[in-house]
């Protein structure tokens, strides 16, 4: 009966409605699926909460359709938010391991070289060669102003 809830619901109840019309494009829909599942770890959502949120779903589809809610429709719901809530996984895994990454590399310390590299540097001037110029050694050489 909470307000927030409710809302929270709407959103899930939305979000497979959603993956049920995407799941003629999945090559959309998973990838959709994954950002959601990133974003939702941002929130400090985690996979057991999903389990909760697929209960509370069957629990509030049983109450609300009462006899309309048939095994079949039962299965449909169950099938369609178990593969949902299993590609937003993949987005939970990813996020976490993205956040290990960060952390095992430690703050990201500025380049000596202002932050080119060679073939920054050799692709401006058209070569790739050992050896190409790099704008700043270009300057240097430049006769400055006429005085």
């Amino acid at each position: 009966r909470s307000p927030g809830l409710r809302r929270i619901f709407g959103k899930i109840v939305n979000a497979v409605g959603c993956s049920v019309a995407g799941l003629h494009d999945t090559s959309k829909l998973v990838p959709m699926l994954v950002r959601l599942g990133v974003r939702h770890h941002s929130y400090g959502v985690r996979e057991c909460h999903l389990e909760v949120a697929g209960k509370a779903l069957d629990m509030s589809l049983t109450e609300v359709l009462g006899a309309a809610y048939t095994s079949e429709v039962k299965l449909a719901w169950a099938t369609v938010f178990g593969f949902m809530s299993s590609i937003m996984t993949q987005g939970f895994h990813s996020a976490r391991d993205d956040e290990e990454r960060k952390r095992e590399a430690g703050p990201i310390k500025p380049r000596r070289d202002g932050g080119r590299s060679f073939s920054d540097t050799a692709s401006t001037h058209g070569s790739s060669e050992p050896g190409a110029r790099t704008d700043a050694e270009a300057e240097d050489e430049s006769p400055g102003p006429e005085r």
